[in-house]
């Protein structure tokens, strides 16, 4: 976006739906991939996207500016996928490996795919399932946090800001995000 978030933000408000497309064009990205860290699935991702943008488009008005866009769409995109698996524990589908590999191909084309696929490079082909697993059973803030530091390379003093927590608290879920999947994944590869 070559205009600043303020700016863009009063065209939307003001009814011109192209700088709401440029918010989507520029934010789409990260928003599927913290999606995918949680659900695991391409299609439930995809569908928890739309559903984020539904949400920003429609709380707008209800935006401070108390901090960056990205970061309050973050915490969009984290609440939503939360929800999300709260309501669909039952009857979720997991990502196998070569569902990630078409989610590769076809977010190239759409756009969704993740450059900095972090998730790929962590774990191999027949780990990837036992990953999800051990990540599943992490508290909620701890998966929040190592989501957001591993997958989306964000820096704990941006964490910090998305959760609204300190550093110092982000830095001890990480800690504790790490010890717990160490300790679930080497009781599943043993």
């Amino acid at each position: 976006m070559d205009k600043n978030e303020n700016e863009i933000l009063e065209e939307i408000l003001s009814g011109k739906v192209i700088s709401f497309e440029l918010v989507v064009e520029k934010y789409q990205q990260m928003v599927f991939t913290v999606a995918l860290g949680f659900l695991q699935n391409i299609d439930d991702a995809q569908d928890v996207t739309q559903d984020v943008f539904v949400s920003v488009y429609l709380g707008l008005r209800k935006f401070r500016g108390d901090c960056m866009l990205s970061t309050w769409i973050y915490r969009i995109a984290i609440n939503k996928s939360l929800e999300y698996l709260r309501k669909h524990k039952k009857n979720r589908k997991k990502i196998d490996l070569d569902e990630w590999v078409m989610a590769e191909a076809i977010g190239s084309a759409n756009n969704y795919s993740s450059k900095d696929d972090a998730f790929r490079s962590l774990v191999t082909s027949n780990t990837m399932e036992i990953f999800a697993k051990a990540l599943e059973t992490l508290p909620a803030k701890q998966r929040s946090a190592f989501i957001l530091s591993k997958y989306k390379d964000l820096s704990q003093k941006e964490i910090a800001q998305v959760m609204k927590i300190g550093e110092k608290a982000v830095e001890s879920l990480l800690q504790r995000a790490k010890k717990g999947l160490r300790k679930i994944l080497v009781k599943y590869l043993d």
